[in-house]
């Protein structure tokens, strides 16, 4: 089994503006298939992060997105992705 990395990158939420969002996933694939973007999206806009915040918050639930509630926010709360908007999980 590949080893689970954690992806970050922003959302633009519409009226909260971008929001600094994470993901913890075995590829890059599956992190962009839990956020609901392509592949190429993926690859140009979002990074593998080690922040330590960030990395236990994502690997404590694998495949789940969470949300800041800025751009540089460390406040995760996790996110689902209801008709094109996200919503607290």
């Amino acid at each position: 089994m590949a080893a689970i990395k954690v992806f970050g990158g922003l959302i633009h939420t519409g009226a909260r503006g971008q929001l600094r969002t994470i993901v913890a996933a075995p590829s890059q694939a599956k992190a962009a298939e839990a956020l609901n973007c392509s592949l190429s999206e993926l690859r140009t806009w979002w990074s593998k992060t080690g922040n330590p915040v960030e990395l236990a918050t994502a690997l404590s639930n694998p495949g789940q997105v969470f949300q800041a509630s800025s751009t540089m926010g460390k406040d995760f709360r996790p996110v689902v992705r209801i008709g094109g908007a996200w919503v607290d999980a």
